[in-house]
């Protein structure tokens, strides 16, 4: 650590020197002596000493009181005199330029170190609290906030550049000018309030405040100066912050606030409309609702739905809401043509909204229909459908109104609405017909393949039964001849069973030559929901055993998702047991020792559909087959194990929930079929 330098000025060198060795024991640094005010001056610019020692009287032009003013105000290094008077006058002369101490000739040694040491701690404080000022001053100055002091008279004591800066006077001007001198008798009164509310409570206040001036909007602090001894408020601090822009802002937020709920009010009443029209059962129902809402929103008289007839020439009232009010005030046609308001439709053939705030800015033609039904406020929008006017919504008033922005936008948009809505009840129309000429059609065609089928099975069953039928009754029929010609040597009761054969025989054959023409619709299953891996189970506990006695292993892999069909489930059941029964009679014919035989049944989801297989190790479908085997009568076995019509009767079941079956053979050897079934959904 340095040692304090002090530096001592003295006209007489032994008195100098004496005090240079003391300040040197004492643990000081003396950097230089001078003999006079000059030399002392000079020797203060360069050595930059800490501390002066000035001798008051001192020999030359200038004494020690005017060396030590300037030293203090050139340089700003404390100053202690060294006197051996105690002359008034010079005493006086001697504290104006406010020395940090005194030290009387003669001086001992522990009176200069303790005057030395409290001189320089007061000139580290004075420097530190100089420092300090010029940081606050220097915010006070930097700051866009309009600060100033004044007395309890409410005169300027002083103001920073921004105060200044906004009155247009500078400090002098400022300094001691009254309040009321620069501001209107008003704002006076009304600070002067506030500067005696600041006064009697000791206490700050805030208030808002708007210029005259330029209509800015400021934030006023007044916060009371008291004297430390009494208590007394004796000056005001008023800060006077610009807050015009925040004020603006929270405007802005207000406003945009407002509209947000606007908004959110439109939004519910959209989505209560929206709603509306996918609830209602039909799309007139829900308009007679939807217009009571747009009507209470808008606080009209009444609300119509009109269409449009006639290539646009006449309008017919569809749907209406009127308020009680409304009721008795406005008269809404229940139809009108383009001859009584010309430019009413001419506008709306131009797909152009009508917005009238009062009737008389109407044609003359158009304001006579109107005012005569008391209809005075007028809000329409046409109503298009596929780029063609089909019809109009419109508000009306009995008294005269000016319809905001927002209302006209959000009116646009719920006609917008409507026009979906109407659009879709208009297709849903069109497609419910198509479908229902679609289900006659196919209700045709399916009678015709019914009629094809069994007229193919009418033939394959007479060609089956004939032949041996044939053959019996040719028998019989010869037998009784031959008793015939032989004098009936027959006993007689077995004449008589060989008439019953022979009459039996042409029943059957009358029956089957009816099936050749025999046709009927079945009457309709009742269709069910169905879990489809239970029916499975259900129809794997009828057939396993049987499998199982064939020495066929049967596997299931069924998905763990449940799958939900309609249909009916005694004719799955029967499909299902069909394929399982198909696969274990073309496993009995299979001769391949080497791997042991096997049913595999499977079901999953894929997409919207549920997936079954039926599969099987066995010889598979011959390639010859695979086009025929759902034809009717169609079959590879022995006339005694069937007649063909099992798989026909499979698709017809599966195709008659809706599904779709198929087979092939598999890679690895055997056959599969597969079954798919759109997926029902539970509401």
């Amino acid at each position: 650590m340095s040692k304090p330098k002090i530096m001592v000025v003295e006209d007489e060198y032994l008195i100098a020197d004496d005090i240079r060795i003391t300040l040197e024991n004492l643990g000081y640094e003396v950097p230089a002596i001078a003999l006079s005010a000059e030399a002392a001056i000079e020797k203060v610019e360069e050595v930059k000493p800490d501390l002066v020692l000035v001798d008051i009287v001192l020999k030359g032009e200038m004494d020690g009181i005017e060396a030590a003013e300037q030293i203090r105000s050139r340089f700003g290094i404390p100053v202690v005199y060294l006197t051996a008077y105690s002359d008034k006058k010079k005493l006086e002369r001697a504290k104006l330029t406010e020395p940090f101490g005194y030290l009387i000739k003669p001086y001992k040694e522990e009176e200069i170190k303790s005057a030395i040491e409290i001189a320089l701690f007061k000139a580290e404080m004075e420097m530190k609290l100089r420092q300090s000022e010029e940081k606050y001053r220097s915010l006070f100055e930097s700051t866009d906030t309009s600060i100033y002091l004044i007395d309890r008279n409410m005169r300027f004591l002083y103001a920073n550049r921004t105060c200044l800066s906004r009155h247009g006077l500078s400090i002098e001007e400022i300094t001691g000018l009254e309040y009321k001198k620069c501001h209107t008798a008003v704002r006076t009164k009304e600070f002067s309030e506030k500067v005696k509310q600041v006064i009697e409570s000791n206490s700050s206040v805030a208030y808002e405040h708007e210029s005259e001036k330029d209509g800015k909007v400021f934030l006023r602090t007044l916060s009371p100066v008291a004297d430390p001894l009494t208590g007394e408020v004796t000056e005001i601090t008023v800060i006077s912050n610009d807050i015009t822009e925040r004020k603006q802002a929270e405007q802005a937020l207000r406003e945009e606030h407002s509209k947000l709920e606007l908004k959110l009010e439109q939004e519910t009443l959209m989505a209560d409309i929206a709603s509306n029209f996918s609830l209602a059962d039909s799309f007139h129902e829900a308009m007679d609702k939807v217009l009571g809402k747009i009507g209470e929103t808008y606080g009209s008289d009444r609300v119509c739905f009109y269409k449009l007839y006639d290539n646009c020439e006449a309008a017919v009232k569809l749907s209406h809401w009127r308020s009680n009010a409304g009721a008795q005030k406005i008269k809404c046609p229940r139809t009108f043509s383009v001859s009584k308001a010309p430019d009413f439709f001419r506008i709306l053939k131009e797909n152009k909204s009508i917005i009238v705030a009062n009737s008389s800015e109407l044609e003359q033609e158009t304001k006579k229909f109107f005012t005569n039904r008391n209809i005075h406020t007028i809000l329409q929008s046409p109503l298009c459908i596929a780029g063609q006017l089909r019809g109009f919504i419109g508000c009306c008033r009995s008294d005269k109104y000016i319809w905001k922005p927002e209302e006209i936008n959000f009116f646009k948009t719920v006609s917008d609405m409507i026009v979906n809505a109407w659009e879709r009840d208009s297709q849903l129309k069109a497609r419910l017909e198509a479908e229902k000429k679609r289900a006659e059609a196919i209700q045709v065609a399916e009678k015709a393949f019914r009629l094809a089928s069994l007229s193919i099975m009418a033939g394959g069953i007479t060609h089956e039964i004939n032949q041996p039928l044939s053959i019996i009754k040719a028998a019989a029929d010869s037998i009784i001849l031959w008793n015939k010609e032989n004098m009936g040597i027959l006993p007689d009761y077995l004449s008589k069973n060989l008439k019953k054969v022979s009459g039996n025989i042409n029943r059957i054959d009358k029956i089957v030559r009816q099936m050749r023409t025999f046709v009927y619709t079945p009457n309709q299953t009742m269709a069910e929901t169905l879990d489809l891996n239970e029916v499975i189970e259900e129809a794997l506990s009828l057939i396993s055993q049987q499998l199982f006695s064939h020495g066929i292993d049967l596997d299931t892999n069924l998905c763990k998702q449940t799958l939900t069909l309609r249909g009916n489930r005694i004719h799955l059941n029967q499909v299902l047991i069909n394929l399982a029964v198909n696969s274990m009679q073309a496993l009995d014919l299979y001769k391949d020792k080497g791997r042991g035989k096997k049913v595999i049944i499977n079901s999953r989801k894929r997409k919207e559909m549920a997936v079954v297989e039926v599969r099987d190790n066995g010889p598979g479908i011959p390639a010859r087959n695979k086009d025929n085997i759902f034809d009717p009568l169609f079959t590879t076995k022995d006339s005694s194990e069937g007649m063909g019509l099992g798989l026909a009767i499979a698709k017809q079941f599966v195709e008659g929930m809706g599904g779709a079956i198929q087979a092939r053979n598999n890679k690895t050897g055997g056959a599969t079929f597969t079954m798919r079934f759109p997926l029902h959904k539970i509401s």
